[in-house]
């Protein structure tokens, strides 16, 4: 099963859709995640958020001109957050398979990368690599552009739709045929704490502590 090759774009405006288009991902088992923003990390603020269906459905969240409407309770109110957190959807993942294989600290691929890995058809954006240079030359808010132009759109949607089906099927087969999924849901814990937790950091401190690099 391959997803279609121009995924159908879906780009709430206003609370009221965000919520009819959580409403729709809540019945989804499977979705895969990412996320753009200005100099992304603790401290840059997270501008767009995009989930892509096994459908070839591409929801894009402006985070950015939500949260302004919303004073800062756009997550909540919208119920993406129990979207994000929620132990009954699946998120696609890679970490713990590269652990399984004996890399007990995974390096963070390249999404191009991951796909090779997993899938002999699954693309990332045509260009990604050098879309991504021509960008850092300019401002680093690049991703609080609005409107947003369909070169971004596409990039954005892109880094989701390839990755399910057939990256999702490749992954979860492993997981199912090695007896790792209860590993699995650990790590998908452990990562969702990292966020939010300042002590999760030293709890996966310890139990790292004896793996030699």
């Amino acid at each position: 099963m391959m997803a279609s090759s121009t995924p159908t774009l879906y780009t709430p405006s206003n609370k009221q859709e965000c919520q009819a288009a959580v409403r729709k991902l809540s019945r989804e088992t499977v979705i895969s995640l990412d996320a753009e923003g200005v100099q992304l990390g603790k401290d840059g603020p997270l501008t767009l958020l995009q989930i892509g269906t096994l459908d070839g459905t591409v929801y894009l969240f402006d985070v950015m001109i939500n949260e302004k409407k919303q004073d800062k309770k756009f997550f909540t109110e919208t119920g993406l957050n129990a979207i994000l957190t929620s132990t009954k959807i699946i998120k696609v993942a890679h970490l713990v398979i590269q652990e399984h294989e004996g890399r007990k600290l995974p390096a963070r691929e390249k999404l191009a990368d991951i796909c090779k890995m997993y899938s002999e058809n699954a693309e990332v954006y045509e260009g990604k690599e050098d879309v991504k240079l021509e960008w850092s030359k300019l401002a680093g808010n690049f991703w609080a552009k609005r409107p947003m132009t369909k070169e971004m759109l596409d990039y954005a949607s892109a880094d989701v739709t390839a990755l399910i089906p057939e990256v999702y099927e490749t992954q979860n087969r492993y997981i199912r045929e090695n007896g790792i999924f209860d590993l699995f849901e650990e790590r998908v814990q452990e990562e969702i704490e990292l966020e939010i937790d300042p002590n999760a950091k030293e709890r996966r401190k310890e139990r790292t502590a004896h793996i030699r690099m």
